[in-house]
């Protein structure tokens, strides 16, 4: 296949937009957006997840898939029984569409939650044409059903009959194959790595950083609000679970809040999670005394988040786990937005301390505060970082800029397997 030819490109993911958890789902909307745009066949075949809430959906969209679990404990009782047909019947769904829209190429993203088989089926079925996204730990993370049968029963009186069909379950039970990875890309280097511990590296492994759509977050970057007197604006915005680190966040206001001569701060948070941490975080918020100084605005879809990376002065990022990659910083620099971050994972290919950014420890909400006081101290370092992270977004991270890389890995891999 000759480099620029349009190629069919089947998109097969766990969720996509809106039926999305984070960045991973962001990633690969965007980066089909963009590639249909550039004239390419691109077709999306993903789970029923909010099928029904979500309605009539683009024709290139096909919400089929069925997930190992799905949030309703007493319906996953039974449903985890007929795990081997959904399996099958996954099959059957994928092999449909690889008739009908006859792929170049088949593009495997996150397969969390709808079983290693599926990815190891796809990669059988066209293995010089099958490239990896990998931009999460699911290819070494066990099948849901795993992690079903090895969590107790919540009521101690169940927890000896579900042992006992745990047992007859692992009796009967065969986990599928993991698929090879022949061709992978990865997002940072990290992910390259931890992924690497596990499978043996292929010649067709590469590193591209995740695509992400800026041009919503740079328009917001020259109608930003006017700087006031009185209140710093903060944010945080991502998934609400306790690795993200948002209780680091207001541990952090509170710091700032008891010191001498404290500065007028407010964190705005933004995103969602299970209900019971989301009201340990408000509890938090209570015990401290920050009722007037953190907010809760739910999750917010792209247009929300770029709003409030205008509106915020301070984007926080205090994750306490290996990042894969680090997609929320990205966009708040591109919308002008100074960051202050853990250099976990992959987050520490993107932020350098003193120049994009300013770093702290994981779990250190004093460090935190000490980086929030010193942006709102020095207006020079704030403004130098704030600039630097616009350019390192154009520059590095623009859809414009890795689209056109994954566009050629992608023919590459259709000329692979013409």
């Amino acid at each position: 296949m000759p480099d620029g030819a349009n190629v069919r490109l089947l998109f097969v993911t766990n969720f996509f937009p809106p039926a999305a958890f984070g960045g991973y789902e962001e990633m690969c909307r965007d980066l089909a957006e963009y590639l249909r745009e550039r004239g390419h066949d691109v077709a999306v075949l993903t789970s029923r997840h909010r099928r029904a809430e979500i309605g009539p959906d683009t024709p290139w969209v096909h919400r089929r898939l069925h997930l190992e679990m799905i949030d309703r404990p007493l319906i996953n009782a039974v449903r985890i029984w007929a795990t081997p047909l959904l399996a099958a019947r996954n099959r059957r769904i994928a092999e449909q569409l690889l008739v009908d829209h006859d792929p170049d190429v088949v593009v495997v993203w996150g397969m969390w939650n709808l079983g290693l088989g599926l990815a190891s089926y796809l990669e059988n079925r066209r293995p010089a044409s099958t490239v990896f996204c990998i931009a999460d730990y699911w290819p070494t993370l066990p099948a849901q059903v795993t992690n079903y049968w090895s969590s107790p029963a919540r009521s101690a009186l169940a927890r000896p009959l579900k042992g006992l069909l745990a047992f007859l379950w692992n009796v009967g039970y065969r986990a599928a194959e993991p698929p090879k990875l022949r061709s992978a890309i990865f997002p940072s280097r990290f992910m390259y790595e931890a992924v690497a511990k596990r499978f043996a590296p292929g010649a067709a492994w590469s590193v591209i950083p995740g695509p992400i759509d800026l041009r919503p977050f740079a328009a917001v970057a020259s109608s930003r609000r006017q700087r006031g007197e009185r209140l710093w604006e903060l944010g945080f915005a991502g998934r609400l679970t306790p690795e993200k680190g948002v209780e680091t966040a207001i541990r952090a206001i509170a710091a700032v809040r008891s010191r001498p001569n404290p500065a007028a701060v407010r964190l705005t948070v933004a995103g969602d999670g299970e209900s019971a941490y989301v009201d340990r975080l408000r509890s938090l918020v209570s015990d401290l005394g920050l009722a007037d100084h953190v907010r809760f605005a739910g999750r917010l879809d792209k247009q929300g988040v770029a709003k409030l990376y205008a509106f915020t002065d301070i984007q926080l990022f205090p994750s306490t786990w290996d990042e894969p990659f680090g997609r929320v910083m990205i966009e708040a620099m591109a919308s002008g937005t100074a960051v202050v971050g853990t250099a976990t994972g992959g987050a520490a290919e993107i932020l350098e301390a003193g120049r994009n950014s300013l770093v702290h420890r994981p779990d250190d909400a004093q460090g935190l505060a000490d980086a929030i006081e010193t942006l709102i101290a020095d207006d020079h370092l704030r403004e130098a970082i704030v600039a630097a992270g616009r350019n390192d977004a154009s520059r590095r991270w623009s859809l414009e800029t890795v689209g056109v890389r994954f566009e050629e890995a992608l023919q590459r891999a259709a000329g692979a397997g013409a």
